[in-house]
């Protein structure tokens, strides 16, 4: 689960290296919340957990002087909830968790209580040293019904599914290692196969045929004729009849197993693209991946998001929320030429197009028109390049017009001897060409100008 820092409602015009500094503390116990996780490894084993049995636990460690110095993730297997009573059985506060693993018993206490609970017995004593005092644990839970303090997964409902598809699985396996349907039947006509002859087929069956590598062996047989009633031999015959029925099909339960599928599909609220692969096109796959996204995946990042942002991070600093990853519906080329298209036609700025693309926006000193759709930038821009080329033209040709500055370096005007006014040329050629140096580069239109009014050839990229 990758995440990141944002800046919060009111803070949003805070410098970069403001934003740095009021979060540098926040920043650093997230990025090492203790010796052998990150913090996004940490948030998935809490989230592995809460998806296998409704529940997750991340243990909050202080300092003495309550300060948050890391997380450690606690299996929930080894969680129980521990709920206090008054002497009429009536619920006390927030439930305390008991932690048992190998004989050794710890308790914790619940995110945001101030009580102070002895970690060794979970009694309240407000006297408690802090080295005897239950730290406090992040709970993920998937809500249910049936309990006010316990979580269910997500699987429980398509539990049938889930045990036919594991017994599928296991008879196949053992159809591979026995090779236990017999392929063909061996019918003996006008006689009888001898006992030993019954002998050898008995043990070939049970030990030399199992066994993929063993496939494709041959067995002699051999039969003893009848006598009828007249003395003669009657005439013997052994014939080896296919078992086609039920044994053909190399893809057994393969329709009972996508019917499978597609239940525990549903009850986990992944559609097919995140689920298995599918023949559907790349639109319907695209669609169906972001409904996936707005319906289920995003608010339960926002669910998540809420507790640290609601408990954690107001304890560090008030200019920043916490924001998980979000998954992307499309790829990224998609995400590219669909964020190119909205910004050559307006729909989005400049700035807008590098934040999605997981830049940084423009400082506004060197382009100070990031926030303005394009359309609206280039104009802006165009009209302070025509203001700077006329104030250097009045300063090498006072009597030359707005207009010759306009008409200059277009086909049949006339070329000026002095060097300001050469590069008055250069200068709108470039505003002529502003387009595709826009469409190329997302464009410092400013800043590429000041370099070639400086005489610099060369053309910086941002």
């Amino acid at each position: 689960m990758g995440w990141f820092l944002e800046r919060a409602a009111g803070y949003k015009d805070m410098s970069d290296k403001e934003f740095a500094t009021e979060t540098s503390k926040l920043r650093n116990v997230l990025d090492h919340p203790n010796f052998d996780n990150s913090f996004s490894e940490l948030n998935t084993l809490a989230k592995m957990d809460e998806e296998t049995t409704g529940n997750g636990f991340i243990e909050v460690i202080r300092q003495g002087n309550g300060d948050i110095t890391g997380f450690e993730v606690v299996p929930s297997h080894t969680i129980r909830v521990v709920i206090m009573k008054d002497k009429d059985g009536v619920p006390i506060g927030k439930p305390i968790y008991l932690h048992s693993r190998n004989g050794n018993k710890v308790y914790y206490k619940s995110l945001g209580d101030a009580r102070k609970v002895s970690k060794k017995n979970g009694e309240i004593n407000a006297n408690l040293a802090f080295k005897n005092r239950a730290s406090e644990l992040i709970h993920y839970l998937i809500n249910s019904p049936r309990s006010s303090y316990y979580g269910s997964p997500r699987w429980i409902p398509a539990t049938p599914s889930i045990i036919g598809n594991r017994l599928v699985g296991v008879r196949n396996l053992a159809f591979f290692e026995n090779d236990a349907v017999g392929r063909l039947a061996i019918i003996v006509e006008g006689g009888s196969l001898s006992k030993e002859t019954i002998d050898h087929i008995t043990k070939f069956t049970k030990g030399q045929a199992k066994g993929p590598e063993k496939a494709h062996r041959l067995m002699v047989l051999e039969a003893q004729p009848k006598k009828t009633v007249g003395g003669k031999i009657s005439e013997t015959r052994i014939r080896l009849e296919p078992l086609t029925l039920g044994i053909n099909d190399d893809a057994s339960f393969q329709k009972y197993r996508m019917l499978n599928d597609e239940e525990v599909s549903e009850v986990s609220g992944l559609s097919a693209p995140f689920f298995a692969n599918s023949s559907m096109n790349a639109a319907t796959a695209s669609m169906q991946r972001q409904i996936t996204n707005e319906l289920e995946l995003i608010p339960d990042l926002k669910r998540h998001e809420y507790i640290w942002n609601a408990n954690i991070v107001p304890t560090f600093t008030k200019v920043a929320n916490l924001r998980f990853v979000r998954p992307d519906s499309v790829s990224k080329a998609e995400a590219i030429n669909l964020d190119g298209t909205q910004t050559k036609i307006g729909m989005m700025s400049l700035n807008e197009t590098r934040i999605n693309m997981g830049r940084k926006p423009y400082d506004k000193k060197v382009m100070p028109h990031g926030d303005k759709p394009l359309p609206f930038a280039l104009v802006a821009a165009q009209a302070e390049v025509a203001q700077l080329a006329a104030g250097l033209n009045q300063s090498a040709n006072p009597t030359r017009s707005a207009q010759e500055i306009g008409n200059a370096g277009q086909p049949g005007a006339k070329t000026q001897t002095s060097t300001k006014c050469t590069i008055l040329e250069d200068v709108m050629q470039y505003v002529n060409g502003i387009d595709s140096i826009v469409a190329s580069d997302g464009g410092v239109i400013k800043k590429v100008i000041l370099e070639k009014i400086d005489g610099t050839e060369e053309v910086l990229n941002f």
